[in-house]
């Protein structure tokens, strides 16, 4: 039977890498939803433009597909307030679920992805927020729409024979344009308008957030994981599959890292002086105005014509980084399972910055050439 994957989300940090990796093993038929198109698609990717708010457009052009196998659901729609994120999210990923199980008759699996918000690293130790975080953690007694997102799959799968995963990741760095997590291009990016200034690469928070222990993700190892954890996936033959099947999993690159540390690395990178701001403040405050400074550089450097807002997220950025608290997540269980993957963070950020500038998204040429 032909596996056919539904990537609802194929635009993002998560979709666009795992359509790219899927479509290239050359044993998958990819359809990949986004609300709108985009212009760095996969050019084999059957795209299916739809509103997944709305059920009677989701039923119309996703209903139409037949054949679907396997769901990969990696979209999230925030909202001014957490109590409207877990509305709306809640909803999209019901209409999905809904629709393609009216449609196709052999869907065998569906991954969710979250992330360590479930354990509270948004709010910290004072909200409930624990560390290390294990999978069978208990929910924090306030709202979190991975939570709603959970229990729409969990009651959809009930006496159905397909099965699911759900994975954790914490910061996830990888390359798409207009998310709002796009953590590792806005530090690029930011690094690239305070070098053009002539300015250091300033850590604008407090020492105890320099100090704090920070995770991260590599969106590859994220495809990687995803692909391991579907059901044919041949290694886990000569591996236990009820050690995988219907369960959660945390995921990140295997390592931990104070900004302290990792912070005089990335500005090493980018040829800067690493500096810790004099009084604390924000990347959003910083970058204030600097949409010239980025446009001088695309044309300096001939880069792709992206626009600043179309590539960064201060907000995230600022959010992530201003912590006063450890993010600490124990990946223990996947390891236990059979995946044992794992990325250098050090590794991992060169040639994240080294495949920008392959893209030609920031200015420079690259050190190493291996993403």
């Amino acid at each position: 039977m032909i596996k056919h994957a539904l990537i609802v989300g194929s635009s993002g940090i998560v979709g666009h890498p795992l359509a790219e990796k899927l479509i290239l093993s050359h044993d998958w038929k990819v359809t990949g939803v986004t609300r709108k198109e985009y212009q760095h698609k996969p050019e084999k990717l059957n795209l299916v433009l739809c509103d997944i708010t709305n059920e009677q457009d989701c039923q119309q052009k996703i209903g139409q597909l037949t054949d679907i196998t396997h769901i990969f659901y990696v979209l999230w729609v925030p909202k001014s307030t957490e109590e409207e994120t877990c509305k709306v999210n809640r909803v999209m990923f019901q209409n999905i679920l809904t629709t393609v199980q009216n449609s196709s008759k052999n869907l065998q699996y569906v991954y969710l992805q979250t992330g360590t918000k479930h354990y509270g690293n948004w709010i910290g130790p004072e909200k409930g927020q624990k560390t290390p975080a294990r999978e069978e953690d208990p929910r924090l007694p306030v709202p979190v729409f991975y939570y709603d997102l959970e229990d729409v799959l969990f009651k959809e799968n009930q006496g159905k024979s397909w099965t699911w995963n759900i994975a954790r990741p914490p910061t996830i760095i990888g390359w798409t344009a207009k998310t709002a997590m796009n953590f590792g291009v806005s530090v690029a990016v930011y690094a690239s308008v305070l070098k053009e200034s002539g300015q250091p690469l300033i850590f604008p928070y407090s020492k105890v957030a320099y100090h704090a222990l920070r995770e991260f993700a590599d969106a590859r190892l994220i495809c990687g994981f995803i692909q391991w954890m579907a059901p044919d996936d041949i290694r886990k033959v000569t591996s236990n599959r009820k050690l995988v099947a219907n369960e959660i999993f945390n995921i990140h690159d295997g390592d931990y890292y104070r900004m302290e540390q990792l912070w005089p690395l990335i500005a090493e990178y980018f040829g800067m002086e690493a500096k810790l701001a004099d009084k604390p403040t924000s990347v959003a405050e910083i970058m204030k105005g600097k949409e010239e400074v980025w446009d001088r550089i695309v044309q300096k450097y001939n880069l792709q014509q992206y626009k600043l807002q179309d590539l960064v997220t201060w907000d995230f950025m600022d959010g992530t980084l201003s912590r006063e608290f450890d993010e600490l997540s124990l990946v223990q269980k996947a390891t236990r399972a059979g995946f044992l993957e794992r990325i250098d963070s050090n590794t991992l950020f060169v040639n994240f910055f080294d495949g920008l500038k392959i893209r030609n998204i920031i200015p420079g040429q690259a050190t190493t050439g291996s993403q």
